[in-house]
């Protein structure tokens, strides 16, 4: 759970160094989103997101690669990488957050799985996490379970990137 101290301390850091983030959401179905705008001043850090399910929406709007989309049912470090990059480029921010994956077994895989990417325009650099496979009762423990593993991952990365600066 992430508790409302972490969120204020991710407002703050974010708004004192003049920096944004945006998000592009698959598999964890906005709940990301929803923990981005859930504090108070969001406004100030977060730029916006976008909940794209399917392949045709993920290659319009966030320019991922079709063939490969198509080929690995977009979920794949490629995809992920492909996702946080067009939704940096299409919403202007300073990092961006993509997750992409399985929220529970389907008959292409017997596990769930998922990606999540943060790229970091000012650094040119991202960082792709696959996240380890576990049993959810429904898709909504799913969603939330690793929409909190990829928030605590943006975290953990700012709190080493600024708090050194």
């Amino acid at each position: 759970m992430i508790l409302l101290a972490q969120k204020e301390y991710l407002r703050d850091l974010l708004i004192k160094h003049n920096q944004t983030v945006s998000v592009a959401e698959s598999l964890t179905g906005g709940h990301l989103q929803y923990l981005m705008s859930s504090v108070n001043g969001s406004s100030g850090f977060f730029v916006g997101g976008l909940t794209a399910y399917n392949i045709d929406q993920k290659v319009a709007l966030l320019k991922v690669d079709p063939l490969n989309a198509k080929e690995c049912n977009c979920v794949s470090d490629q995809t992920s990488i492909e996702m946080a990059m067009g939704i940096q480029h299409l919403m202007k921010s300073t990092y961006s957050i993509a997750t992409t994956g399985y929220s529970v077994p389907n008959d292409k895989v017997d596990r769930p799985h998922a990606y999540v990417t943060i790229f970091d325009v000012e650094d040119g650099f991202y960082i792709v996490r696959l996240l380890e496979n576990r049993d959810f009762e429904n898709r909504e423990q799913s969603q939330q379970y690793f929409s909190e593993r990829a928030y605590m991952l943006f975290y953990r990365y700012l709190m080493n990137k600024l708090t050194r600066k």
